[in-house]
């Protein structure tokens, strides 16, 4: 019986819907309009006005695809004139079970839907008015009224082009009925009436027409609130906003800006922008800004900005690229971070560390050299055990000398006061080395060197071996016991390649775009008894980077890791030379 109801009220509406004539008619100024309007208040790159016919969703009017009609069972507007809201919002079709299989969805890659139904008086729901994205999002207030605005508005001009469909009609039946009766008196005056009836009517539909206007005026008032509302918002917040065209030339600022450094807009104006830089970061800064514009990346930088007081204050500025459909960038939106109180406390930090270690170091290395006296003197005396207890104990003075100078190297790096001292040196002789002091190191794992053939870099070769050390210290740390870390290196036209591989617990995807930043440590259960700080991988980044180098991570959670680091080589005649 429900099936029976259901597609009785199908048959009605169906019927409703021809009455109109509108199907498969040319397209109509007053209906584009609309489309164009939906599509400009929800700020989406497709729009649809049309209507169903059991078959198919016809579109009547466009914005933002080249089809003109799609089956009417793949189409999201069936849900939309089933159901008694006056609107659908689904807000990402991928996780709504009822679109995420849809074929159209997929093959047009439609995240986002809104739409509204075209329902008449007789509350037949026609068709519908509605937008599609290729990304997941949500309408505001405003938009969702707008838009049901403007499909009650659709519903209306379609009730006025059936009228004057009708008109039209009665029109041509009264000149019939001229024809035929035009000696009839009775008749004449009869055509008369309806005439003065259709002049009624005319003046009903103009004054449908001026409502409309005033609701179209009302829409307009409406979005101007919002753009209102956006510059508060824009003004009112901490941090200093400012909008760029597409080649980075900022044409808008926030009044905080203006307040901050003490500019005007005419000032400010283009590149103006580059007056209350640093002279000592200015060019760097505007190097860095311009080739992020020209690649359309993200861009983020640390400088000091002069405030109208002449101080000058830290800022973390970035700049996302706003984009079309095409993915053409439209505009840069950026913001300005006072991070002024954050630097000094991380150089407060730096300081405490540096003096802690700068005041353990000395008393460190008396106790070392106590321990080694010791040692030395046990052995003579053939007590081997306690001489044993005493090299376990220089090995826990050692870890705790590598962690010191890791802090010092913090430091150092923060201040500027780690210097790079490049020299030529063959890259296989330093794995050599490295590779005969592991194996006297770390008899609890498995080492497999593939050394390379001689190959000569230019480098600071105690840094480098530190870079390396602590790879393969990591990979040990991280591995089971008798497991295989192999180090190996590739050669390539104007770089190498040093590769650590291990065979320990892996990394999560998640976790490892954070692995390089200082004092950052993997969270979990089965790591709360492996020492560390988190300072020994942003070490090496730091070094690697200052070479002009890259450093990165291969892992798979479960299957091990490769930490790998590339350096720039010497080119084919300098390596030679270098040998030489």
């Amino acid at each position: 019986m429900f099936e029976n109801s259901r597609a009785t009220r199908e048959g009605e509406r169906l019927e409703a819907l021809k009455a109109y004539h509108i199907l498969d008619t040319a397209s109509e100024q007053d209906f584009d309009e609309l489309a164009e309007l939906a599509s400009t208040i929800c700020q989406t790159p497709i729009a649809i006005l049309g209507f169903l016919d059991g078959e198919r969703h016809w579109f009547k009017a466009k914005k933002g695809t080249e089809l003109t009609a799609s089956p009417q069972n793949m189409s999201f507007c069936v849900h939309t004139i089933a159901t008694s809201e006056d609107i659908l919002v689904v807000e990402d079709a991928k996780k709504d079970p009822r679109f995420a299989s849809n074929p159209a969805a997929k093959a047009l890659d439609l995240q986002f839907y809104a739409g509204v139904p075209l329902t008449n008086n007789e509350g037949h729901a026609l068709g519908t008015l509605c937008v599609f994205d290729h990304t997941s999002r949500q309408l505001s207030d405003a938009q969702r009224t707008a838009l049901k605005l403007l499909g009650r508005q659709a519903v209306d001009k379609l009730e006025l082009r059936r009228k004057i469909f009708d008109l039209e009609a009665a029109k041509n039946e009264i000149l019939e009925l001229n024809k035929q009766m035009a000696d009839q008196s009775d008749e004449l005056q009869t055509f008369n009436e309806e005439t003065a009836a259709i002049n009624e009517e005319l003046a009903t539909i103009n004054e449908e027409l001026r409502s409309t206007n005033e609701e179209l005026l009302s829409t307009q008032e409406q979005l101007l609130s919002s753009q209102q509302r956006l510059q508060l918002i824009t003004d009112n917040i901490t941090q200093l906003v400012w909008m760029a065209e597409p080649t980075g030339e900022i044409y808008w600022y926030n009044e905080r800006w203006y307040a901050y450094t003490g500019t005007t807009p005419e000032e400010m104006a283009g590149w103006g922008w580059q007056r209350v830089h640093h002279q000592d970061h200015v060019v760097k800064v505007t190097e860095k800004y311009k080739t992020c514009m020209a690649d359309g990346v993200l861009w983020e930088d640390t400088f000091p900005l002069r405030s109208a007081e002449g101080e000058y204050r830290w800022f973390l500025s970035r700049a996302v690229p706003f984009k079309d459909e095409t993915g053409k960038i439209l505009h840069w939106f950026g913001t300005n971070t006072d991070v002024t109180a954050q630097r000094e406390d991380e150089q407060r930090k730096n300081d405490f560390i540096s003096m802690v270690s700068h005041e353990l170091k000395t008393p460190l290395t008396s106790t070392m050299a106590y321990v080694q006296v010791a040692q030395s003197k046990l052995n003579k005396q053939g007590d081997r055990s306690t001489a044993h207890m005493m090299d376990r104990s220089l090995k826990q003075l050692s870890k705790m000398t590598i962690m010191i100078n890791g802090f010092l190297n913090v430091a150092k790096l923060e201040s500027g006061q780690m210097h790079i001292q490049p020299s030529d040196f063959d890259l296989r002789e330093l794995l050599i080395e490295l590779q005969e002091e592991q194996l006297s190191l770390s008899p609890s794992h498995v080492f497999k060197f593939m050394l390379p053939e001689s190959v000569i870099i230019s480098a600071d070769r105690d840094k480098i071996g530190q870079v390396v050390t602590n790879l393969i210290s990591n990979a040990v740390k991280y591995s089971p016991l008798g497991s295989t870390v192999q180090v190996s290196c590739d050669i390539y036209a104007s770089k190498v390649r040093i590769n650590v591989n291990d065979q320990g617990m892996g990394i999560p995807l998640s976790e490892q775009p954070f692995l390089f930043d200082r004092f950052y440590r993997m969270q979990g259960e089965h790591l709360k008894y492996i020492s560390g700080f988190g300072i020994g991988l942003y070490l090496c980044k730091e070094i690697v980077e200052r070479h002009h180098g890259a450093i990165g991570v291969n892992s798979t959670l479960g299957s091990g890791s490769v930490f790998w680091f590339e350096l720039p080589k010497l080119p084919s005649d300098q390596q030679y030379l270098s040998v030489l």
